[in-house]
This record gives structure tokens, C-alpha cells and sequence, in this order.
């Protein structure tokens, strides 16, 4: 039976400094002060200390193990989303933290010509309906960002698509062994 953690977050390793880009507070940021341990931190105080399992797939990867699971959903830390911030300061956020989606789009026509007498036509559909998806979430965060419930439809029915190839997402995150996690 396939073991699915369907309430897993993740974040960055790395976010900008907003309080200073945008120059109020109230944004996550975190410190790494101590090996495989951040603490999240808003405006100087202490919010929640987190693992590397939060940003570092190795070690997600081994609690998966560890743990049995099959597969893991993936999301943004709530905190992140910055609804209380300015539009245009949290759709900057939300960018940041979406901006790896443009990444594969980018790549992925290629990837799918390269890869469809290599792949089966299903799997071929089921790619090829991700980056469809994908060119979707982008114009929607380009021409219409505050439309929440598009936004939130086109990402199920991406997560409905599966995790895409993982040879594309390693471009973009080097140390992601998707097999190791299962789906996203």
C-alpha cells in the first residue's frame, strides 16, 4: 500500500531580506545558526525554529525512509504567503517562491520533444498537460495576480498531474532526487 504524507512544507533555503527591499516588516526571514537548523524570524523575534529537513531534499529523503512514505505533497510554509502585506509586496513573495515552476516551463517543451519516443504516451499526456498548467499559473501571475481561486485551481489540477520530470526540476534544484521522495 502506498504511504502518502499529504501535510509536508517546504521552504527556501535562502529568502531575501523583504523588511529591507520593501521597507516594512513583518516577513520571514531565516538564521542559519547552527548546522541543519534555522530559526524563522520575523522582524528580529523569534517565530519557530525549523529542521534542514524544511529546505534540504537529502534529508527530507531520509525521513521518507525512515518513515515509510511513499510520497509527499508539498507547500509553502502558511507564514510565507504574507497576506497582510502589500499587493504588490506579497505577490513579490510569491513570486520568489514560484519562480522554480517558470524554470521548468522554460525547459520542458525541449524536455518533451527530447523524451516522447523515450516516455509512454501517457506519461507524454500527463507531461504535456503539466506544462500546459504551467503556462496557465504563469499568466495568471503575470496579467490577473490577485485571482486566488484560478491560481489555487490551475495548482490542483498541477498537482493532480503528478511530480514533473526529474531530470528538469534537478536542473533547477541540483541535490532533488525526486525518486527518493516519490510524488510531489
Amino acid at each position: 500500500m502506498l504511504k502518502v504524507d499529504i501535510h509536508t512544507h517546504i521552504i527556501p533555503e535562502h529568502i531575501p531580506d523583504y523588511a529591507s527591499k520593501f521597507g516594512y516588516g513583518g516577513f520571514i526571514s531565516l538564521d542559519h545558526h547552527k548546522p541543519c537548523c534555522a530559526k524563522m524570524m520575523i522582524d528580529g523575534k523569534f517565530f519557530r525554529e525549523i529542521q534542514d529537513n524544511a529546505w534540504d531534499p537529502e534529508a527530507r529523503a531520509k525521513e521518507c525512509d525512515h518513515h515509510h512514505i511513499d510520497v509527499q505533497v508539498l507547500s509553502t510554509i502558511p507564514v510565507m504567503f504574507s497576506y497582510w502585506a502589500k499587493a504588490n509586496d506579497a505577490l513579490d513573495v510569491s513570486r520568489f517562491l514560484n519562480d522554480h515552476i517558470a524554470g521548468i516551463v522554460e525547459k520542458y517543451p525541449k524536455w518533451l520533444e527530447d523524451n516522447k519516443d523515450k516516455i509512454s504516451k501517457e506519461e507524454y499526456e500527463r507531461y504535456n498537460n503539466q506544462l500546459e498548467l504551467m503556462v496557465k499559473l504563469i499568466e495568471v501571475y503575470e496579467n490577473d495576480p490577485e485571482n486566488m481561486t484560478k491560481i489555487f485551481d490551475i495548482m490542483q489540477n498541477m498537482q493532480e498531474c503528478g511530480q514533473p520530470p526529474s531530470d528538469l526540476v534537478q536542473d533547477i534544484v541540483p541535490d532533488l532526487d525526486l525518486s527518493k521522495l516519490g510524488q510531489l
